[in-house]
């Protein structure tokens, strides 16, 4: 079974926003760790769709690797800052982590 495209294109959006989200960071709070780290990961998780686009499961992983880590981010901001964008981000990317766990889940079952 190939890899679902709307999780694909739900994945590039995703890393759409993270991309966004480090420039944003960067240009309020003058952060170079939002800045690296956006673009950083915004390139790994557009990666990650694009490969996804090409039904290589390579994608799936590289995803789900990605929105792990930010996941972890994310909450550890969270936890420090008691903000809205932490805890809105680290919801997208553990929903994006489940998605991906699916993914996963479909390339393993149809083997």
């Amino acid at each position: 079974m190939p890899i679902q495209k709307p999780s694909a294109i739900f994945l590039l959006f995703y890393a759409t926003l993270v991309f966004a989200l480090g420039i944003v960071g960067y240009k309020e709070a003058g952060s170079l760790a939002s800045l690296y780290s956006g673009v950083i990961f915004g390139i790994i998780t557009c990666l990650a769709a694009f490969l996804m686009l090409a039904d290589r499961p390579l994608g799936c992983y590289l995803g789900a690797l990605s929105a792990g880590v930010l996941a972890i981010v994310f909450c550890l901001r969270f936890q420090k800052s008691r903000d809205f964008t932490p805890a809105a981000m680290a919801l997208c990317s553990v929903i994006v982590l489940f998605n991906m766990g699916y993914q996963i889940y479909q390339i393993y079952r149809t083997r």
